[in-house]
């Protein structure tokens, strides 16, 4: 079950842009929701086909909070996301949020935490990086 129905072309065009600026010596950050297991498998199994590292960085927040926080930026206009109420529902419906002791290389920040900066960076720094 996929939310958009745009989303298998989406998803091809990021592996395609992916592989290219990859391909081209840069690293490659993808933004997108990832709610769903097969998909994350999906960018990991492209990370190793092509000696990447690959890192989740999974937000994480509660339902309530991610409902309140997407009402606020959809009653202010200006919010760049698509996303409304019904398309939180939506993902909420079929998240399948990361286990990081089944997905290596998933690191998680809670939006109810004080993560700090530094400490987010030395744990991608150790995924990413592992030998240095």
């Amino acid at each position: 079950l996929e939310v958009n129905p745009k989303l298998p072309a989406r998803l091809a065009r990021l592996e395609e842009l992916a592989c290219t600026v990859i391909a081209a010596g840069h690293p490659v950050i993808l933004d997108a929701t990832f709610i769903q297991r097969g998909l994350r498998e999906r960018f990991r199994a492209l990370a190793v086909r092509l000696g990447v590292p690959f890192v989740v960085l999974h937000c994480d927040a509660p339902s309530e909070e991610l409902r309140r926080r997407v009402a606020v930026r959809h009653a202010a206009g200006s919010d760049a996301s698509e996303a409304d109420i019904a398309v939180l529902e939506s993902q909420l419906a079929v998240c399948e949020p990361p286990d990081p002791a089944l997905e290596s290389g998933t690191l998680r920040v809670a939006g109810d935490d004080s993560v700090s900066l530094a400490l987010l960076v030395d744990a991608l720094r150790a995924v990413v990086f592992p030998a240095a």
